[in-house]
Order: C-alpha cells, then sequence, then structure tokens
C-alpha cells in the first residue's frame, strides 16, 4: 500500500509539470481550453438546483391554488430563463471546449516531441553506443502520443472534479453523510484503475526490446535496401514468425490484465450502485415523511446519479492520467537525462562559448597524439593503445591497416566525437578538449565511410557541409566542382533543386559513386583548415578515382589533409602513412620508406598488387 501512496503522491507532482508542459505549448490554447471547461463544468450543479426550484415553485402553485383559479407563472419565470440559459451555455462551452482540447493535445504532442528531438541532439555520441538509450528513446517517444491525453485528462480532471465537488456540495445540503458515503463507494475505482494501469505499463516497459527488435525486423520486410537480400536467401517467414510471435505474446498478457480488470470494475459498480441506491432509499423516506419537499428529492435523484457518474468519469480519467503518466515518467526521465550518465560521453553539445579558446588560423603546430589509448563505453578492450605521432601543418597524411585495427575509430577522436580513455591529443600544443568544441569542429571537414545520404535536394546534400551557406549557390557550386558532382547534378531535372533518393515522389536515385562525390563535395563545402576523409572513394570506379586524386594536390592546397583507404595507389600520394594493427601503431613513414622496411605495409600493398598483374 505505501508503494501505491508513493506513486500517487509521484503522480501528483507531474501534474503542475505537465499544466507547464501544455501552457508552454500553448498559452492561448491552454487558458482558453480550461475557462471554457471549467464554465461546463459549473453548468452541470447550477442545472440541479434550478431543478430543484422549479419542482419547489410547481409543488408550492399547486398546494396553493384552486382548481380553476389563474396560476400566477412569474414566480416560474425567473429560474425556468436561467435554467435555459444554463443548458444553452454549458452546452456551447462543452462544445468549444472539445475542440480546443483536440487542438491543444495535438500542439502539445509536437512540442513534446520536439523536446525529445532536441534532447537527444544534445546528447553525447557515447549515448548512442549503448543498446539501453535506445531502450530510454524508445519509451521516451511511445509516451509523446500519450502527451495528448495527458494534456486533455488534466483538464478533464479539474472540470469533473469541480463539477463533482459542486454536486457533492449539493448533496450536503440534504445531508452531509451522503456525500461521504457517494465518496467511499467511488474510491475502490480509483485504486482499480491504477492498478491495472501499472500493470499495464509495466508490460510495455518488459517488452520493449522485443518491440524494438520487431519494429526493425518489420523495416528490413520494407527497405529498399534490405529487400534484395531478404528475399534471395528466403527471410521472410523467420522474419514473419518473429513478428508475429511477438504480438501472440502480447495480445495473451494483455488479454488477462483487460479480463481481470473486468472483473474487478463488476466488483466496483456494483458497490457504487448500493451506495446511490442507499441515498435514494434515504431521500425517499423523507420526502413522504414531510421533512424534504419534492424538489429536495428530484436534488437528491439528479445529484447522486451525475456525481456519482461524475466521479466513475473523475476516477475513470484519473486511471487514464496514471496510466498515461507513469509513461510520462519516461519521458520526464529522459528530458532529466544527465549528460554524464554514460561513460565517456562529452557534455552537451552547444554554441561556441565565450572565453574558451578558439583553434589558431592558421594551424603553425599541427596535431600531436601522446600516448592515446580509447575504449569504448561499456567496452572491456581497448580499441586503440599509446599512440604517439605527430601531423605537421599542410601535410598529407594517409592511415591504413585492416579491419577492426582502428582507423575509423582514431578519426572519431581526432574530430572529438570521443575524448581519449588515456593520454591527449594535442592541436597547436593545446589539448582538444580546452578548446571550444563547436569552434574545433566547425574548423573540420569531414566524409565517413559510413556518410549520410540525404533525400533532399542537391544543393542541401552539399550545402550541410556548412549550413550558414547552404543557401549560397556559388559555394555550393564550387564545392560540387571540387568533389566532381557537379557534372552529373547539371544533368538532372532540376539541377540542384532536384530530390534526390527514393523516399519522395518525383526524387531521383544516385549510383554509388554518384554518392560518394556528393559527400566528398559536402567536405569541400567548408573552407577547413584540417580535411579528414575516411575511405573518400570507396565506391569510385577506378577512373573516377583518379580524376579526383590527379587534382588533390590543388584540393588539398594549404590544408592538412588526414585520409583512411584500403586502396594502395591512393595511399602512395600521402607524405606520411600511419599502419595501425590491433589498435597499435606498428610503422610510420612514406610508402618508399615501408617498402624498404619490408614488414606489415610492404605485404599488404603487395598482396593488393599482385591482383592487378
Amino acid at each position: 500500500m505505501g508503494d501505491s501512496w508513493q506513486d500517487y503522491r509521484r503522480l501528483a507532482a507531474y501534474f503542475p509539470r505537465v499544466l507547464g508542459l501544455i501552457w508552454q505549448a500553448s498559452p492561448l490554447y491552454g487558458s482558453a481550453a480550461l475557462g471554457l471547461t471549467l464554465v461546463g463544468a459549473l453548468a452541470k450543479p447550477a442545472q440541479i438546483w434550478l431543478m430543484k426550484v422549479i419542482v419547489d415553485r410547481v409543488t408550492g402553485l399547486l398546494s396553493a391554488g384552486d382548481v380553476g383559479t389563474v396560476v400566477d407563472w412569474s414566480g416560474l419565470a425567473v429560474p425556468a430563463a436561467l435554467l435555459f440559459a444554463v443548458l444553452i451555455i454549458g452546452d456551447v462551452s462543452a462544445s468549444l471546449a472539445e475542440h480546443l482540447q483536440s487542438l491543444l493535445g495535438f500542439q502539445t504532442t509536437s512540442f513534446a516531441d520536439g523536446l525529445i528531438l532536441d534532447k537527444a541532439a544534445r546528447l553525447d555520441i557515447a549515448f548512442y553506443e549503448t543498446p539501453g538509450f535506445y531502450d530510454q528513446l524508445e519509451r521516451a517517444r511511445e509516451g509523446t502520443w500519450r502527451v495528448h491525453n495527458v494534456a486533455r485528462q488534466s483538464i478533464g480532471l479539474v472540470s469533473h472534479g469541480l463539477a463533482t465537488l459542486s454536486t457533492l456540495a449539493l448533496l450536503a445540503t440534504l445531508h452531509p453523510l451522503a456525500a461521504v458515503v457517494l465518496v467511499l463507494v467511488s474510491i475502490p475505482n480509483l485504486v482499480m484503475k491504477s492498478r491495472y494501469a501499472k500493470r499495464i505499463f509495466g508490460l510495455w516497459n518488459l517488452l520493449t526490446p522485443a518491440s524494438r527488435m520487431v519494429s526493425y525486423l518489420s523495416g528490413l520486410l520494407v527497405s529498399r535496401d534490405a529487400i534484395k537480400e531478404v528475399r534471395l536467401f528466403g527471410l521472410q517467414p523467420l522474419f514473419l514468425e518473429r513478428f508475429h510471435a511477438y504480438w501472440r505474446t502480447f495480445l495473451d498478457e494483455i488479454r488477462q490484465i483487460l479480463f481481470a480488470q473486468e472483473r474487478a470494475n463488476l466488483l466496483v459498480s456494483t458497490l457504487s450502485v448500493m451506495g446511490a441506491g442507499a441515498i435514494w432509499v434515504y431521500a425517499t423516506v423523507q420526502t413522504v415523511a414531510g421533512r424534504f419537499t419534492l424538489g429536495d428529492l428530484t436534488l437528491a435523484f439528479q445529484a447522486v446519479e451525475q456525481a456519482r457518474s461524475g466521479m466513475a468519469s473523475f476516477f475513470g480519467m484519473g486511471g487514464m492520467y496514471v496510466e498515461n503518466s507513469l509513461y510520462l515518467r519516461n519521458f520526464f526521465d529522459f528530458l532529466s537525462l544527465p549528460p554524464s550518465s554514460v561513460e565517456g560521453a562529452l557534455p552537451e553539445s552547444s554554441p561556441v562559448v565565450e572565453g574558451k579558446p578558439r583553434v589558431p588560423r592558421p594551424l603553425r603546430q599541427g596535431i600531436e597524439l601522446r600516448n592515446v589509448s580509447f575504449r569504448y563505453p561499456g567496452a572491456t578492450d581497448f580499441a586503440l593503445r599509446n599512440l604517439s605521432f605527430t601531423i605537421p601543418p599542410e601535410q598529407t597524411v594517409a592511415i591504413v591497416g585492416e579491419n577492426g585495427a582502428g582507423k575509423s575509430t582514431l578519426v572519431k577522436l581526432l574530430v572529438r566525437l570521443y575524448d581519449p580513455t588515456e593520454g591527449e591529443i594535442l592541436l597547436d600544443g593545446r589539448d582538444l578538449r580546452e578548446y571550444d568544441i563547436a569552434d574545433l569542429q566547425h574548423t573540420l571537414g569531414v566524409i565517413f565511410q559510413d556518410f549520410v545520404r540525404y533525400h533532399l535536394s542537391a544543393q542541401e546534400n552539399i550545402g550541410f557541409g556548412q549550413i550558414e551557406f547552404a543557401e549560397d549557390v556559388a559555394r555550393v557550386q564550387a564545392a560540387a566542382d571540387k568533389g566532381g558532382a557537379a557534372a552529373f547534378i547539371e544533368k538532372l531535372p532540376k539541377g540542384y533543386a532536384t530530390l534526390l533518393g527514393k523516399t519522395f515522389e518525383g526524387s531521383v536515385d544516385l549510383s554509388g559513386g554518384e554518392w560518394q562525390k556528393l559527400a566528398l563535395s559536402r567536405a569541400f563545402m567548408r573552407e577547413a583548415q584540417v580535411l579528414i576523409l575516411d575511405e573518400p572513394t570507396a565506391a569510385l570506379d577506378a577512373i573516377a578515382e583518379d580524376q579526383v586524386y590527379q587534382r588533390f594536390a590543388e584540393l588539398s592546397a594549404g590544408r592538412m589533409v588526414l585520409f583512411v583507404s584500403h586502396r594502395f595507389s591512393t595511399v602512395r600520394m600521402a607524405r606520411q602513412i600511419l599502419v595501425l594493427q590491433d589498435g597499435l601503431l606498428t610503422e610510420t613513414g612514406s610508402h618508399q620508406e615501408l617498402m624498404v622496411l619490408n614488414k606489415h605495409y610492404a605485404q599488404m600493398y603487395n598482396v593488393q598488387a599482385e591482383r592487378f598483374r
């Protein structure tokens, strides 16, 4: 029982937070919906009171007059007119409030989803390396559509609560215990609904990882990229069976909970009706005995039913509020996620911070690694160990090694997506961690091996490399020319305005090599001092690759260039080559020096060269 009250206190604490969320989303709709809802709530008890007045005055007229006497209707005119006005105001207010609550719900949902996306965008990339983070994100996003319900239910709770209290106050004028009885017999309804709401919430949370897996498998069944292999290997039956198995498990569990809830609901409803019946019997006996008027009896019957219905709605909505608020706990917990709650996480990303050192322009000393080791969050083994080397300004450096040697990890450290677990990386003699991170990353031009193919316009695909100049057509075209994308973009139906990919109507898909040229152009969009290219020509054919590297000296002039490549024809162009093996730097030198050394680099080069002899 103690845990239940603790849950109720915690959920009660969410109420002002939800109202604050509603107010942030739309102050106008929020205040208008609340005001109209309050008017509609007060209309219900006002109707009951006016009906009592009318019945009593009709009874008075009947007892005072003789047959054939002219009836004085003036005493009924005012309460009848007021009742007519209250009915119209109540109906209009309820209708307007309903529509405003719908608009408010949608606006609050979109606002809440925006808060989640903003939070996720500011969390460090280390969070995205942990599966638990995706469960938290999924649960939080599952809760956003419930914000729509909670927004409406929060106002509904105020409305039903006020209407019920007003009606109970009317009932208490007949006998204070009548109101107490109704409250006591209605409380089990809230307990029952809250209990089963928690069970359903627990089921959803328990099945979140399985639900993510089912979403993933569903995506594979309809993914353009995966469908060829799925069909070829005959994976559809397996994925469909896992899909159906998940839903069979979920439906079996939810069915048991819902049927158990209905059995409990039967007992709760019976108790509520018995309480109402006792009050009706009492009011009837008092009326027959002459201690209540017929108006009092009318009030008793109407107020009891209205209060019972109101409390059922209040507690029922309270139960739904509890259910949805349990999901909102995931939402609020995600928004409160500490930036440092994952091992190795950098502080939340932010604009340039005044007072922190800026990256020197131009660079004078270059980059130096001192005993750098790195282990991914949650991993036990080091991806890189004790790396030490120096890269002077305006030098071209290649990083080579077998898959898993740590090449891409090194790139992530250099662009400060992560900080070293041990050691330090210096830029012009200062640790990268001392620089303003936004300014640091702004000076880098990067293309990753798994670059993004934005299914947006060709201009945006390139312009995103320097977002503040994305609308500068001349600059975009110059970057496209450097990256080798200009020629095929000019042949597209709408040129740089053409939508790319296969997601939207009227879009044009590109070959792998064309997408890579776009990514290269995106890197050149930024006037960076350091250009970092991870497998920059992996999807290009030999001729296209040769065209890129014939211009490489021109494109890299005045810049420090680091590139990762498996193609040794490309690697030979670098003045310095770093060879990684199992996270260790095992060789360094020019191509000629490493061939004379005749170690791992020479072996890899000879193996690849043998294929072309």
